[in-house]
């Protein structure tokens, strides 16, 4: 059927905060099986965005009784909108609560109570879901945890994050799970474990995927996991000169490791998240653009721990750029959604207020 493009562009438009498209699309899921628990979960969603008292109190109440592929469906469509971070909260919590669903829907929903903290600023909250979330992933079997990896780029954002708050570092993967070796060596450069990172980056040099059984005829990936094992040393590279302030190695790094993973991976989001920072301190803010934009149309990718503050430095970007009319719009979404912040981005968020008070009087 069409149920699964209908899931993906309900989404989206609850991304866009799109709620008249999200209610046609919801009402589209209802045509084809109003009793599946996609259109349950959906319109439950819709209702919690959007809906009046009486429609968010009726969903309140089916929270309680959903099933985890319905309520996982609602976390879903809410959770990648800042400004919906709140329904987001109650869905997970919802689904978090529920004792006798699998194990894999309270690993989704932790994921999401998380990020519902994170997209408002509330670090300390997120971290300590992710020790949670860590611990249940390991019991599950996860090959690849990728908990640990929000320290690491909370910390490569200038956030101080102790490692006594956040989820413990991955355990070494092996040589042959190419994102785990990622992780682990982002979480490896970000805690100063020089030893491990030596270690990690020894193993993506000499990256060899096991090739296809003779007479296999699927496609081999082997070429293109060198490439993407490639890409991810010169990111931890960059990261380590990031760390000892060498902006000119990091900047040269990123660039390299952008080429290479571009196509292949949405962390590719990580190096031009950094690539723009450090274009736009080095003065070229039309580059710096360029890459913060791209990142931004990764937003569906794992990291979205980097979704609010890109908003603080495309504002600074369009300023430098001589769009102050962009600049306000960018400044004031970054003020809204984390108006209630932890203290490591308070100074930030008070640099965008003040840019927006001044942009608005201009």
């Amino acid at each position: 059927s069409f149920m699964p493009a209908y899931i993906h562009l309900t989404e989206m438009a609850f991304e866009r905060l799109d709620s008249v498209e999200a209610r046609r699309l919801v009402a589209a899921v209802n045509q084809i099986d109003s009793t599946s628990p996609k259109a349950i979960g959906l319109g439950v969603a819709w209702s919690l965005a959007w809906g009046d008292s009486l429609q968010r109190l009726h969903a309140d109440q089916l929270l309680k009784s959903m099933s985890g592929d319905a309520l996982i469906t609602a976390k879903h469509a809410l959770n990648l909108a800042p400004d919906l971070a709140q329904a987001t909260e109650r869905v997970a919590g919802a689904t978090a609560a529920q004792g006798q669903l699998s194990l894999r829907h309270r690993i989704q929903a932790l994921d999401g109570l998380a990020l519902s903290h994170e997209l408002r600023g509330h670090l300390k909250q997120d971290l300590a879901i992710r020790a949670n979330l860590t611990g249940l992933m390991d019991s599950a079997g996860f090959i690849v945890n990728w908990a640990p990896l929000i320290p690491g780029i909370l910390r490569a954002e200038g956030y101080p994050v102790r490692i006594e708050d956040h989820p413990r570092s991955p355990p070494w993967p092996g040589d042959q799970v190419l994102w785990g070796l990622w992780l682990y060596g982002l979480a490896a450069s970000g805690e100063g474990r020089s030893e491990d990172l030596k270690h990690t980056l020894e193993a993506l040099r000499h990256f060899a995927p096991v090739p296809p059984k003779h007479g296999d005829t699927t496609f081999s990936l082997v070429g293109i996991e060198r490439r993407e094992a490639a890409g991810f040393v010169n990111a931890l590279v960059g990261f380590e000169a990031l760390r000892h302030g060498d902006a000119s190695a990091a900047t040269l790094h990123f660039s390299q490791a952008a080429d290479s993973l571009r196509p292949l991976t949405t962390d590719v989001t990580v190096v031009d998240y950094q690539l723009g920072k450090l274009l736009l301190a080095s003065g070229h803010a039309a580059e710096a653009e360029r890459y913060m934009l791209t990142s931004q149309r990764w937003r569906a990718g794992m990291e979205t721990e980097l979704l609010v503050p890109r908003e603080y430095y495309l504002g600074r970007i369009a300023e430098a750029r001589g769009n102050p009319s962009v600049a306000r719009e960018h400044y004031a979404r970054f003020v809204r959604w984390w108006r209630y912040a932890d203290e490591p981005p308070r100074p930030q968020w008070e640099e965008a207020r003040q840019a927006l008070s001044r942009l608005a009087g201009e």
